[in-house]
């Protein structure tokens, strides 16, 4: 009687054992692989057409950070690398370099803006050649 139940002991056990080592396998087989999610390092680093558009960008940003009263949402496009494509800026090629691509001119007419000063932004942009802001309420010195 002994043997018996040993046997039947070994041979329940054997097949619980076959069973959990299918269940197991047929599970990790059939579980698709996730591939990690790859987070970056480093944030996003701004790629600019050419350097003289990655020259103006921080002073539009700053321009940008003094600016009061916004009513269209003109600066909501000031955003990223492609500075031509931000309402009121216009691109070209400068004159003394006809394959780089630089701010050619600003043209803020209408846009409602507000800001204390334009200190520090026209003056700045160094290839400027227009800057045409009627109706908008710049105040003290340009």
């Amino acid at each position: 009687e002994n043997m018996v139940l040993s046997k039947h002991y070994r041979l329940s056990f054997s097949i619980t054992f076959l069973l959990c080592f299918h269940l197991a396998n047929s599970q990790i087989i059939e579980v698709p692989i996730l591939s990690p999610i790859l987070t970056p390092l480093v944030p996003n680093i701004l790629n600019f057409l050419d350097q003289r558009l990655e020259l103006v960008f921080s002073i539009i940003q700053s321009f940008k950070n003094t600016i009061t009263s916004d009513p269209l949402g003109i600066t909501s496009t000031w955003v990223g690398s492609d500075i031509c494509i931000y309402k009121g800026f216009y691109c070209d090629n400068p004159p003394d370099n006809l394959s780089a691509t630089t701010v050619s001119s600003v043209d803020f007419n209408g846009f409602n803006l507000a800001s204390p000063s334009l200190d520090n932004f026209i003056g700045q942009l160094p290839d400027l050649a227009l800057f045409h802001a009627n109706s908008n309420n710049f105040s003290e010195s340009l």
